[in-house]
């Protein structure tokens, strides 16, 4: 049986450019962006195994609201457990990637990545309080 960190990185491999596209942000980098550099391959990966299980999680979570029949309810809400508890591994393991790349972010507040043209950058802003990472 596969451990979570070996089925992890073989969904992470399997993200074809398409899906990637698909779910890249669209904001434009504003004057008060502070761009650190381009988003590697792992970095957008990563991001868009982030959004799918977003996607996923917060459509278990519209279905366990709307059944009518408590078992439906109960599956569906188990179902939304599960992937809400990845979905925040999945959020913290990209943060990790964004440090790795851009060291720099270390005392600053992420804010979220940016879509211009084919580049995905990394957006930042200072931190009031310098011990604060997000």
């Amino acid at each position: 049986m596969l451990s979570w960190m070996d089925t992890y990185q073989s969904a992470r491999e399997e993200i074809t450019e398409a899906r990637q596209n698909s779910l890249a942000p669209l904001y434009s980098i504003q004057a008060h962006d502070h761009v650190l550099g381009v988003a590697s391959d792992v970095l957008k990966r990563a991001f868009t195994l982030y959004q799918e299980n977003l996607t996923d999680s917060e459509a278990a979570k519209a279905t366990a609201e709307k059944s009518h029949s408590r078992n439906a309810r109960k599956i569906s809400k188990a179902t939304y457990l599960k992937l809400l508890s990845v979905r925040d591994t999945l959020k913290e393991i990209f943060w990790i990637e964004c440090v790795q790349r851009f060291p720099e972010l270390i005392g600053k507040q992420y804010i979220a990545i940016r879509h211009r043209l084919d580049s995905c950058v990394v957006r930042a802003k200072r931190a009031k309080n310098l011990t604060s990472l997000r």
